[in-house]
């Protein structure tokens, strides 16, 4: 038969078992969350790199359409004329280029 005080001890033993499972399981909820957290925090940062990288070519298609517009005027236009429109053409695209990285914060 049991004594007295290994019963006492085992229901010690039995309540500190438990307090361990507990804590135990409260820890592996909290490494989960912590995996979830950072699973969505990598989620949302590709998602804004998404969003700010079509921004960025929002801002560029007016200077890329100028520059296909420019460089096929400059085809059909008469060789004379053709130097000095084709640098000015070349100067009001750079800057609209410029502006547009200045708006991207580049």
């Amino acid at each position: 038969m049991a004594s007295p005080k290994n019963s006492k001890e085992d229901k010690q033993l039995a309540i500190l078992q438990d307090k361990i499972n507990e804590l135990t399981e409260a820890l592996q909820r909290e490494r989960a969350d912590a995996v979830n957290i950072r699973r969505r925090a990598e989620e949302d940062r590709l998602k804004m790199a998404s969003y700010f990288k079509a921004v960025a070519v929002k801002d560029l298609l007016p200077f890329i359409d100028n520059f296909e517009r420019g460089t096929i005027s400059m085809l059909q236009k008469q060789k004379t004329r053709l130097k000095a429109e084709w640098l000015q053409g070349l100067v009001g695209v750079n800057k609209q280029l410029q502006q547009a990285l200045d708006t991207l914060g580049v």
